[in-house]
């Protein structure tokens, strides 16, 4: 009997002897299933956000070549930024009302007048043939101011002909558009080809690249 008490005593011990040095050094406290601190792995994780609305916005699928990928949907344009789509050549918001054929011809007339001019001469070029149909001094046409007899020497010579690259027929559109780098001018002439005195008399306006554009 004594033995056994004792037996039961030492053990009684033990077990809170061991309770306290469980708390002493930091153990977790396995019995209840708790620790303290993040679980391993989850402190260090990123912080993710994705906005909501590419849950729901599908990915687009662009054809590159023979393989088809997805991309990621492109971004809606900057507040009060236009976006300019392609327009048809009589689109009414064009300076003047176009006939069929005017923007072929404007641009046959840009490549064979400044062709190796830098681009705002292509358009100043472009600008002069709309202000002349805007005057009232010349054709009210397009086809009228460029084959008005003497007009424009390319006309007379034949290399008005010449294709027209993509940087003409951009240029001609820019100015239907509204651009006028000639600041309104009705005549242009290379001042290193012409002695003309016609058009030495005329008030010049600007000089872009090798031409004067005047009044």
């Amino acid at each position: 009997m004594l033995f056994t008490e004792h037996r039961l005593w030492r053990g009684t011990v033990g077990f809170f002897a061991g309770l306290i040095l469980a708390a002493t050094l930091g153990a977790p406290a396995l019995a209840t299933g708790y620790s303290e601190g993040p679980e391993p792995g989850l402190a260090d994780a990123p912080d993710l956000q994705v906005p909501a609305a590419d849950f729901l916005r599908p990915a687009v699928k662009e054809t590159s070549g023979s393989g088809t990928a997805a991309s990621a949907p492109t971004a809606a344009p900057a507040p009060g930024r236009r976006v300019q789509p392609a327009r048809p050549a009589a689109d009414p918001g064009t300076r003047i009302a176009l006939r069929p054929g005017d923007l072929d011809l404007m641009a046959h007339l840009v490549q064979a007048e400044a062709g190796d001019e830098p681009y705002a001469g292509k358009v100043a070029v472009a600008a002069v043939v709309i202000n002349r149909v805007q005057s009232g001094r010349f054709p009210d046409s397009v086809r009228g101011v460029i084959f008005e007899p003497d007009a424009f020497e390319p006309v007379s010579n034949g290399w008005f002909w010449n294709p027209p690259t993509s940087s003409a027929y951009a240029a001609a559109r820019d100015a239907l558009r509204g651009w006028d780098p000639s600041g309104g001018a009705l005549f242009f002439f290379a001042p290193a080809k012409t002695a003309n005195a016609f058009v030495w008399s005329r008030p010049v306006i600007v000089q872009i690249g090798n031409h004067i554009f005047s009044r």
